[in-house]
């Protein structure tokens, strides 16, 4: 944090509030917060960069993206899952349209629903994407690759 809070006003004053290099330090900053547990305050520098990013590069390039997943992660440790829910449905349905509905990233975001899904107690509609959700990345990734085993311990949770 102590790091991201002095180097942020250099390159402000260097590069300037928008540059890629300066929402990045914003966005270290922000999770290092997160890591605190300060998540209000993260939330407030996410939404920041969020906002200059769909500016600077657009609503849907994938580093907007990220920090709206970024966004989505807060809202979910602060037990605002169904707040968090809407937003990944958001993220999920331009990720497929720009990364596809297979790239990993996409695949990230879709688990993460299907978290959120599970902490509300929606276990039928949760297991039912777990079970999509599962054999897309039996296409794309390993056999034992983490995400597979996490979705294979959230499907035991809901069935």
């Amino acid at each position: 944090e102590v790091v991201n809070r002095e180097l942020l006003p250099k390159q402000c004053e260097q590069l300037g509030a928008d540059h890629h290099d300066t929402l990045v330090t914003r966005t270290c900053l922000g999770n290092a917060l997160s890591g605190q547990g300060k998540i209000d305050e993260a939330v407030a520098i996410y939404q920041y960069v969020r906002s200059t990013q769909e500016r600077v590069v657009g609503a849907e390039h994938v580093t907007t993206l990220t920090t709206r997943m970024n966004i989505a992660r807060m809202l979910y440790k602060q037990s605002k899952h169904q707040e968090a829910e809407v937003l990944y449905i958001e993220i999920i349905r331009v990720q497929q349209r720009v990364v596809g509905a297979e790239h990993p990233i996409t695949l990230d975001a879709r688990f993460s629903l299907c978290t959120v899904l599970y902490q509300q107690k929606k276990y039928v509609e949760a297991e039912a994407k777990l079970q999509e959700l599962l054999a897309a990345c039996g296409r794309v990734f390993d056999t034992g690759h983490p995400m597979i085993d996490a979705i294979s311990h959230l499907l035991a949770l809901t069935s």
